[in-house]
């Protein structure tokens, strides 16, 4: 049976929490890509709390502007993974990287399912 090493996990645990504002900026970044080519100006806070993007603007394509900020963080929490020959070899990286990139893919999903139920919580038009 394989002992679990609490210094790989402690590692991943600083990392997961050193990469949440990066990554929570990548999400406001992603949302922007979509105001951004309809022309429209924006403005992101990002804090320990989370984040949030204001688009100047009605964005015509709604559903590509709500799942282009998850999809555009997965991308960047994937990235790392391009270089996994070296990744495999820091586990205290694979871990937290992985952990963020499936968090943001699913947690919009389930957002998505929501807003299409009419649940609007979370986004506003800006």
């Amino acid at each position: 049976m394989t002992k679990l090493n609490f210094r790989i996990v402690a590692k991943s645990i600083f990392i997961l929490i050193i990469a949440i504002i990066p990554l929570s900026y990548a999400h406001e970044i992603g949302h922007s890509m979509v105001c951004a080519a309809e022309g429209h100006t924006f403005d992101i806070q990002v804090g320990f709390s989370g984040g949030s993007m204001v688009c100047h603007g009605d964005v015509d394509n709604y559903h590509l502007f709500r799942a282009a900020g998850g999809y555009f963080a997965m991308l960047v929490a994937f990235a790392p993974l391009v270089a996994y020959s070296w990744m495999k070899r820091h586990p205290y990286l694979l871990i937290p990287f992985l952990t963020l990139g499936f968090e943001y893919n699913q947690s919009d999903k389930a957002a998505d399912i929501l807003e299409y139920l009419g649940l609007s919580f979370h986004y506003s038009k800006g």
